[in-house]
Formats: structure tokens, C-alpha cells, sequence
């Protein structure tokens, strides 16, 4: 086909696409911002979602416990005049008490189910979160939960006035465990303050301070303010305290050498509450210091299948139980597993040092006896069978250099 020669032919196309723009610094920087803005967000999504679900979780666990508030206490002015406002004045004795709760190493070490120290709180500090879109808090509506559940809160409250040269407290519950006034006399706010802490928990929790007062009395053998507070931890509420009060009367007349009397009273905590692991585990000690071995093996045992969680410790003492009963290769098995459960453990180092020792393996008897001592420096029984070792080694402790580095001369 013939081209028409009028018709222009068209010019090719060297014109090229626009080269793509380069993101600036500044384009780079904002994206990244963009983009930690984001991630910001996202964390703080996160952070609420645990801090709503923390409070949810915290006012389900305060709704289904029993409460006691210490509210405000009434002040003579000069008190309120040098500081002491009522709410500082309740948020004190919750301080003091608190410091009761925690010296309660009876409490602390061997009744880990009982009750959390953290449940009395001062009405004047206690936080108020507010629900978000609500117009409730958290404080109005765990009450209103105990309130539909039917769980009793108490309150305690009272007064300070002047009586002479003393302060008087006067305090007076409230609510669930409710009892008749108090009073407290003392010559300054500070000693007030102690005592009146002191009777905040005998009202509330009398076996807490039965068990703090044992601790202050344990080391000069007077045990009659531990006595008396056991008393009356059974003659009042709660019941369910009753067979802590007989656990702690077991250890006091333990102390005292009376041993049937002991364990007349772990035997009334065992009918009240027949899964007490302590109860059964001081009996065995007493087994264990009269020689009785092999009974203190089936108090441990029976303790051990109680509260497995404190295998290391109960199964040390079975060992030393086991040692004593001469049935030195089943001591063996059980302190390999104490140690096992709890390297850090010295007791269970020593124990198994002293088994290693009846059964002649001398050098591994003195390597369970350096870790004893390498654990706990101011336990004395482990050199004292390692220097026994020596002996049986015809050694001499005295020129020994790991025995002087660890337990002098």
C-alpha cells in the first residue's frame, strides 16, 4: 500500500518517565515517626488491656477475701496540729501492724496458707481507681460485690483524747469480726501507736500475734504473753484458727521440754485439721530427739505427701530421721533429693554429710560438709562431723587447710 507523502509520519517518542522521587531525610524521618507512633500506640493498647485486667483481677481477689478497714481515728487538736491528721494517724497503725505481720516468722515460714497480711488497709490511703465510662470505682464496686455476696468487711475506728500526762486510744470494730472496745494507754504517739497495732491484730487475727509474741519471747524461754494470747486465740474467732493456736502451743511446750505435752497438742491440731504438714513435722522433731527415728520417718513422710512444695526441707529431715534409725542407704536416697529440690539447702548438705559418714565414704562425707558450711558460715555442725572425719582419716583438723580456711582452729 502506497504512503500518502502529505501525511506526516510521526516522530518516535524519546521523551523517558519521570525519574521517582527519592524520600528526603526529612520524608524518612517523618515516616519513622509514623511508624513509632504506631508502635506507641500499640504498646499502650497493650498496657491499659493488663492494667484493667490487673484491676479486675485485684477486685475479684478483694470481693471473694474478707476485709478489715482501719478508718479514720478521731484526734485531740495539738495531734492533728504537729501532723497527725486522722487519715495519717490509721495510715500509721496500718504500718505498725503490718511490721507485726511481717516479724511473724512462725507465721511467715510455716503456715503459708495463712491469711494475706495486705488484707487490712487504711480507709485514708486506700487507692480509688475510677472504671472509665462508668462513673464508679474500683472501691464502690468491690463493696457493692461483698455487699451481693454476702462477705462480711470490718471497720475499725475510734478516738485519742488525753488523760493526764497519757494518750488514750479507744478503738471499736465493726462488721465481721466484730468485738467490744479497746483501750490503750501510752505516754507518746509512738508507743501508742504500737500498741494500739497490736490490738488492731488481736482483733482481727489473734493467732498473728500470738505467733509474733512467741518470736520475742523464744529467745528467754517466757513464754507467758505467747500463753496467754493463744488463749484467747481459741477462746474467741475466728474457729479456723484453732488449730494454728494448738501448732503454736505444740512448740512452745516443746521449748519447754515438755514433749508428751507437745505432742498432746500437735495431735488436737491434727484432729481439727488432719492435713497439717507443720504438726506433722514438729512430731517427727520431737521423734528425732528421742531417738525414734523410725516414727519421726512416718511423721515426714505423711508431711511430705501433705505439702510436697517443701520436698527439700521435709526430706532432709527424713534423711536425718533415716540416720538415726541407722537405715543409711534409704537416708542417703532421701537426702539426694532434698538437695536435689533445694541445693541451697545447708542442712541437707550436712545431713547428707553425716550419712556419707556412717556409711565410710569419707571424702565425700567432707565435700557435703564444706557445702554445708560454704552455705550457711554460723552453722556449727558441719565441722564439727568433718572434724570427726579427720579423725576417722587419722588426720589432724588442726593442720587441715580447707578445715581452718572454713572453720578456723
Amino acid at each position: 500500500m502506497a504512503t500518502d507523502p502529505a501525511s506526516p509520519v510521526p516522530a518516535a517518542d524519546t521523551t523517558k518517565p519521570p525519574a521517582r522521587e527519592r524520600p528526603s531525610i526529612v520524608n524518612r524521618m517523618i515516616r519513622l515517626s509514623d511508624i513509632l507512633g504506631a508502635l506507641r500506640t500499640i504498646l499502650t493498647s497493650v498496657a491499659v488491656f493488663a492494667a484493667l485486667t490487673a484491676v479486675v483481677g485485684l477486685g475479684i481477689r478483694e470481693t471473694l477475701q474478707n476485709a478489715t478497714v482501719i478508718d479514720p481515728i478521731e484526734l485531740p487538736k495539738d495531734l492533728v496540729d504537729v501532723g497527725y491528721s486522722p487519715q495519717v494517724f490509721a495510715a500509721r497503725l496500718g504500718d505498725e501492724r503490718q511490721a507485726i505481720y511481717k516479724q511473724s516468722k512462725t507465721r511467715a515460714e510455716s503456715e503459708k496458707n495463712s491469711a494475706d497480711p495486705d488484707r487490712i488497709v487504711n480507709e485514708g490511703t486506700q487507692a480509688n481507681l475510677d472504671i472509665p465510662g462508668t462513673g464508679l470505682s474500683v472501691k464502690s464496686v468491690i463493696r457493692f460485690g461483698r455487699q451481693v455476696l454476702g462477705l462480711p468487711e470490718t471497720h475499725i475506728g475510734g478516738d485519742a483524747t488525753h488523760e493526764g500526762q497519757d494518750l488514750v486510744l479507744v478503738l471499736r470494730s465493726a462488721g465481721g469480726n466484730s468485738s467490744a472496745p479497746v483501750r490503750v494507754r501510752a505516754s507518746d504517739v509512738n508507743d501508742l501507736l504500737r500498741l494500739g497495732a497490736r490490738e488492731v491484730v488481736k482483733m482481727i487475727e489473734p493467732y498473728i500475734l500470738a505467733a509474733y509474741t512467741y518470736e520475742q519471747e523464744v529467745d528467754d524461754g517466757d513464754f507467758t504473753t505467747t500463753l496467754e494470747l493463744i488463749q484467747y486465740c481459741l477462746d474467741h474467732p475466728p474457729a479456723s484458727d484453732d488449730r494454728r493456736a494448738y501448732d503454736l502451743w505444740g512448740q512452745v511446750l516443746a521449748k519447754q521440754g515438755d514433749t508428751d505435752g507437745a505432742i498432746a497438742k500437735y495431735q488436737k491440731a491434727l484432729s481439727l485439721e488432719p492435713k497439717d504438714a507443720f504438726a506433722h513435722n514438729e512430731w517427727g522433731t520431737i521423734l528425732v530427739d528421742n531417738g525414734d527415728g523410725a516414727g519421726a520417718v512416718e511423721h515426714y513422710r505423711r508431711a511430705l505427701e501433705i505439702s510436697p512444695r517443701d520436698r527439700g526441707i521435709l526430706a532432709s529431715n527424713m534423711c536425718n530421721a533415716l540416720n538415726v534409725a541407722q537405715r543409711y542407704d534409704e537416708a542417703l536416697v532421701q537426702c539426694l533429693e532434698a538437695t536435689s529440690a533445694d541445693p541451697k539447702y545447708a542442712p541437707a548438705h550436712h545431713n547428707m554429710g553425716l550419712t556419707y559418714e556412717h556409711l565410710k565414704r569419707y571424702d565425700q562425707a567432707i565435700e557435703e560438709y564444706k557445702t554445708a558450711r560454704t552455705l550457711a558460715p554460723k552453722l556449727a555442725e558441719p565441722c564439727q562431723g568433718w572434724s570427726n572425719v579427720l579423725t576417722a582419716q587419722h588426720k589432724d583438723a588442726k593442720t587441715d587447710a580447707a578445715f581452718k580456711s572454713l572453720c578456723g582452729t
